[in-house]
């Protein structure tokens, strides 16, 4: 009694551990075919079923994965993008290169491309300078050090 893999077609049997109604369910031969199929909804279409859209000029606090640092996350296939990156290329194209996207009302979680700007890296941390989100510490890197230190600015 095996069954054909839907994903890549390999046969398997059932497991010593399966109930009737897992073998039954079971439609992969294993766990990276399972999740094949999972992952291949397209970025887009996970963005709208995570933003939490608000009237007016409100952030869009988003409701999926976060990282350690409170940015919303999309994985499609191996690939991890940031969900307000996402948002800011929907709404107005490409980041241009060596750029990032910039969040001017100051929440990682937001994902309203109109709280949304591109920018350089040293505008980022000069924001985040300005709104006190740097230790003294990191403040040091940010202006050019002796001869042989680079610093984030």
């Amino acid at each position: 009694m095996d069954k054909k893999c839907v994903v890549c077609g390999d046969t398997f049997e059932k497991r010593p551990r399966d109930s009737a109604r897992q073998w039954s369910d079971r439609a992969f031969c294993s766990l990276p075919c399972a999740n094949k199929l999972k992952k291949d909804v397209a970025p887009h279409v996970t963005f709208w079923k995570y933003a939490g859209i608000s009237d007016g000029d409100n952030c869009w606090l988003w409701h999926g994965v976060k990282d350690s640092y409170g940015y919303g996350v999309i994985d499609y296939r191996l690939n991890r993008t940031k969900a307000h990156r996402l948002s800011f290329e929907m709404r107005f194209g490409m980041i241009p290169e060596g750029y990032v996207v910039r969040h001017k009302c100051d929440n990682p979680s937001c994902v309203n491309p109109l709280h949304l700007e591109s920018g350089t890296q040293k505008e980022n941390m000069q924001d985040a300078s300005k709104r006190g989100r740097l230790n003294s510490k990191s403040l040091e890197n940010l202006r050019p050090g002796k001869r042989g230190f680079h610093g984030a600015g």
